[in-house]
């Protein structure tokens, strides 16, 4: 996991099947450009990346119509709405093959079991849990709790055999999520006897909800104190405060986190939900920009320096895969001062 790094190092690529990215599909069959993905995967890997960011769909792209969406599950057709009891008999292979190719360049995958940007605004139209034949609204509602431990127990059993972060889910920011972790992920834990190699409790923006401590709590009253090890991803890392604050070069969150989390914590830095960073190159349609590589190295070396156990993730705006290079090189510098060595994957994955 993580290639034995002393941190991960990730490439939060998302939607890999996206027909932004990777995949194309046209209603029937899906395909995946793996030639293209794996090319991408050495090169981020090449340049230090350890672990590569997976959602289970892409709710994002410019979609017309439910038929355009290529999603774990089967759309009926006749109501326009996916069928949270039949899972897409394409799906799982691609996700495999996904997997396949992140980890034949010792890239472990971070998992997203479930994601709440998919949940709310425009984009829940093309989510499965949201439309579905069922008239469930969101998965941790209780009526949902079959279809999501059918969902839990199919990715556990499809995806054994790679080499898996596990996380619960992406900006899982809402009250009724620490209770659906006590009522359906614990039990299913002690029930199927399944540990974790790692595991990710979603992201937190403000450390004002106790979200992440609550799920925390969650395993520690089902008795499984073990999972207090879990990753605790931090968003918004990397851009400036408005007005500037000397003291929190990083952003609003990033010093607050370092300065409350016990030095135990596992913290996972990410730039995802930064818009205002100083990158050139790493910038999409609507000018929003990422942090430079230059600061990138600047905020590795920052965090590291007050708190041990951080990790990182890289979130690319912009498709210059070169711009996103250069951001790895400097984490991966940024790691070698800290350590005297490079990221294991450090030239050893050139082109494919």
């Amino acid at each position: 996991m993580f290639s034995n790094d002393k941190c991960g190092i990730g490439w939060g690529r998302f939607v890999p099947m996206s027909p932004v990215n990777f995949g194309s599909f046209d209603g029937v069959k899906f395909t995946l450009n793996e030639t293209g993905l794996g090319k991408e995967f050495h090169a981020v890997s090449n340049a230090g990346a350890n672990f590569v960011r997976v959602f289970p769909a892409d709710v994002w792209a410019n979609y017309k119509n439910k038929k355009e969406v290529f999603q774990a599950y089967v759309l009926d057709i006749s109501r326009n709405k996916w069928n949270l009891s039949a899972f897409h008999a394409q799906y799982f292979p691609i996700m495999r093959r996904i997997f396949e190719l992140a980890n034949a360049v010792n890239m472990s995958v971070m998992f997203d079991l479930f994601d709440n940007c998919q949940f709310h605004g425009t984009y829940k139209k093309w989510s499965p849990w949201c439309n579905n034949v069922q008239g469930i609204l969101r998965p941790e509602e209780k009526a949902a709790d079959k279809y999501t431990k059918a969902w839990i127990t199919k990715c556990l059993t499809e995806f054994k055999d790679f080499d898996v972060v596990w996380s619960l889910g992406n900006e899982m920011v809402y009250s009724g999520f620490p209770d659906f972790v006590a009522r359906v992920v614990c039990p299913f834990i002690r029930a199927k006897k399944f540990t974790f190699k790692r595991l990710v409790v979603g992201a937190d923006f403000s450390l004002v909800n106790s979200y992440q401590s609550d799920v925390l709590d969650a395993f520690i009253n089902a008795g499984l104190p073990g999972y207090m090890a879990a990753i605790r991803p931090i968003h918004s890392c990397g851009g400036p405060c408005d007005p500037p604050d000397a003291k929190r070069p990083y952003g609003p969150i990033l010093a607050k986190a370092l300065d409350v989390m016990k030095p135990a914590c596992v913290i996972l830095v990410s730039d995802d939900a930064v818009y205002n960073g100083d990158s050139k190159c790493d910038v999409d349609a609507r000018k929003r920009h990422r942090p430079s590589a230059a600061t990138w190295g600047k905020m590795v070396t920052y965090a590291i320096g007050r708190h041990p156990n951080s990790h990182f993730e890289h979130i690319p705006h912009g498709a210059d895969l070169a711009c996103h290079i250069e951001t790895f090189k400097a984490i991966s510098t940024a790691y070698y001062k800290k350590w005297g060595n490079r990221p294991k994957n450090w030239g050893e994955y050139p082109a494919a």
